[in-house]
């Protein structure tokens, strides 16, 4: 995503363009996100090894990952505030004095410092073209922060979630595939072991 703005600045909305696809989840994908165990939080992500991606998958996965990382940062102020700017003036407002309008679009600034500047130009033409979330919107005047956050939550939410499986997958640690023989040999041992203390149980009583 450009951090400079300049060519946008007839037209600034027109960077909703940048906005990034969605890569679909493939098969295999989805079954590697099945198959890992832990949040990653308070147990580590882990995957067995005949279930982890392929070395080629796997640069697949570094390749989206680039592509959504770089589209998700964070628009620059500068950029936010051209994007908004642009908003604002569309509709009516009362005459602020110069700190006051300063404070506001400060406001502005902060409810939108997550979102990159795809998500927020997408929100503003949401409004422009009367499309909201709640439902009762007044698109009569200028949207607060928290409705524009909102709005562009709905376009960034999605990217947010797929570079989050995405790097689910790909940091998810590896551990060794227990082959078939040797999970049967441990079950039977476990079975004896069973066997063998109810059998002591038993001559107890």
């Amino acid at each position: 995503m450009t951090t400079a703005l300049a060519k946008y600045q007839d037209d600034p909305i027109s960077v909703a363009e940048r906005a990034p696809r969605i890569p679909s989840l493939p098969g295999w994908l989805t079954h590697c996100l099945n198959a890992i165990e832990g949040d990653g939080i308070l147990r580590p992500a882990e995957i067995v090894s005949d279930r982890a991606p392929t070395a080629d998958q796997r640069g697949w996965l570094d390749a989206e990952v680039d592509v959504l990382s770089r589209a998700l940062r964070p628009a620059t102020a500068a950029d936010a505030g051209v994007i908004v700017t642009q908003l604002m003036v569309a509709f009516p407002s009362q005459a602020l004095e110069q700190k006051s309008a300063k404070y506001r679009s400060r406001a502005y600034l902060s409810a939108l410092e997550m979102f990159p500047a795809w998500a927020i130009a997408l929100a503003c033409r949401d409004w422009l073209q009367g499309r909201g979330v709640t439902g009762d919107e007044n698109f009569a005047f200028a949207p607060s922060p928290p409705q524009l956050v909102k709005l562009a939550e709905k376009h960034a939410g999605p990217a947010w979630a797929a570079l989050h499986n995405l790097r689910r997958v790909r940091n998810a640690r590896i551990i060794r595939a227990i082959p078939k023989a040797e999970r049967d040999r441990v079950a039977k041992k476990f079975e004896a072991l069973s066997a063998e203390l109810a059998n002591a149980m038993n001559a107890d009583r």
